[in-house]
């Protein structure tokens, strides 16, 4: 097992001749298994929520409001949900903002007073966001959109003989403004660079007959490029390690590791993250903890394609006691109304647009596992014995 994790890569376990049908099969396959399991995890989670004690919210907010910082330092401007009951005695809510900053997080305390709230998603928003199927993956003109625009934006990297996954995610997202200092004489970045290669066979009636072949209609791909809500929304993303874990109707849940109480659900391409990352991993006992990429896709959160694992041939996993409290935290979530399926800033009416934060390239060292009897990746140090070198 390498550390590149692709869900083309995914395709590759089928072993069928005819590549098409047995993706195909597979699909069907998965959204069988899919189908039931994500039905049995929503009724499951529906009862446990049920069980759940209320909070009793004082204050002028509640948990689960959605709100804007205005006054608060390195976060002004920043998105967020209230996560937690107000503290009385400072006078101070628990707000998980959607960004996570890689250096001052996504948590901060913040009075009323330095907040307001956000407004609600337009009509027209909603009339645009994309649609899912019943297991948690976009429909089949969105993921071949998706797919063939992030093979756009990799295709020169790729062609230069780079397959570490950890330094082709960072050259994409780090030079997404501006290549220089990647590429000698090029100021401008990749999305314009992509957006202009696009643009201008977008011209040629031989390019348009082959994404067409695709099922990718000519304006489609023209409103994705361009359009805040899809491409042209990119520099607002939310990058770094995360546990993967679960599945439900909507997507696949993925915390991040800094801050495992938030829940972001992510939409599936041609199948759900959660299974994808199962295919490429070994049995794992616990969630594992993935580099991950999260980008808005018309209403719906997606992950870049290119995911990776601490370094090839390692695997860290959530400890047992993490494992439990991803469940409770997942449950707790969706009782409050915090899990973040969607980044409203680019939609809703006065709020921050296309302003992210900055991209933290992900490590490239390969850190050699410390085993003691008190480690808590025992258990991935274990798995990591058990997975051949790459070939």
């Amino acid at each position: 097992m390498s550390s590149l994790l692709s869900e083309n890569a995914a395709f590759d376990l089928m072993g069928a001749e005819d590549p098409a049908k047995g993706i195909a099969a597979k699909i069907a396959q998965m959204k069988a298994g899919m189908k039931m399991a994500t039905a049995k995890n929503d009724e499951h989670r529906a009862e446990k929520i049920k069980e759940m004690d209320v909070k009793e919210n004082k204050g002028p907010l509640k948990i689960g409001d959605r709100v804007i910082v205005k006054d608060g330092g390195h976060f002004d401007g920043q998105h967020g949900t209230v996560a937690d009951l107000w503290d009385e005695e400072t006078q101070k809510y628990p707000i998980d903002l959607d960004l996570v900053h890689p250096e001052h997080g996504c948590t901060v305390s913040l009075t009323s007073d330095a907040v307001e709230a956000e407004a609600a998603i337009p009509g027209s928003a909603e009339e645009k966001r994309a649609k899912l199927q019943d297991h948690g993956c976009f429909a089949d003109n969105d993921s071949a959109l998706i797919m063939f625009i992030l093979q756009t934006l990799r295709a020169g990297l790729t062609g230069a003989g780079e397959t570490d996954a950890r330094k082709l995610a960072n050259s994409t997202w780090q030079f997404w403004a501006s290549q220089e200092g990647l590429a000698e004489g090029k100021k401008e970045g990749i999305y314009e660079s992509a957006k202009k290669y696009v643009t201008d066979n977008l011209t040629q009636e031989e390019a348009v007959q082959a994404i067409e072949k695709m099922g990718i209609s000519k304006e489609a791909l023209a409103d994705a490029m361009s359009s805040p809500q899809a491409v042209g929304g990119w520099s607002v993303r939310v990058s770094g390690k995360f546990y993967v874990y679960g599945a439900g109707s909507q997507g696949t849940y993925v915390a991040p590791v800094t801050n495992p109480r938030q829940i972001y659900c992510v939409a599936g391409i041609h199948m759900p993250l959660a299974v994808t990352i199962r295919e490429k991993l070994p049995p794992c006992p616990t969630p594992p903890q993935i580099n991950l990429t999260l980008l808005p896709w018309y209403g719906r959160i997606v992950a870049d394609t290119i995911q990776s694992t601490i370094a090839p041939n390692r695997v860290e996993l959530a400890t047992p006691q993490m494992a439990q409290e991803l469940i409770d935290f997942n449950f707790l979530a969706a009782h409050e109304g915090r899990v973040i399926s969607r980044l409203t800033q680019l939609e809703v009416e006065g709020g921050a647009g296309t302003n992210g934060v900055p991209f933290k390239p992900f490590a490239t060292n390969n850190p050699v596992p410390q085993k003691t009897a008190m480690s808590n990746n025992a258990i991935a140090d274990m798995i990591n014995e058990s997975i051949p070198e790459p070939q």
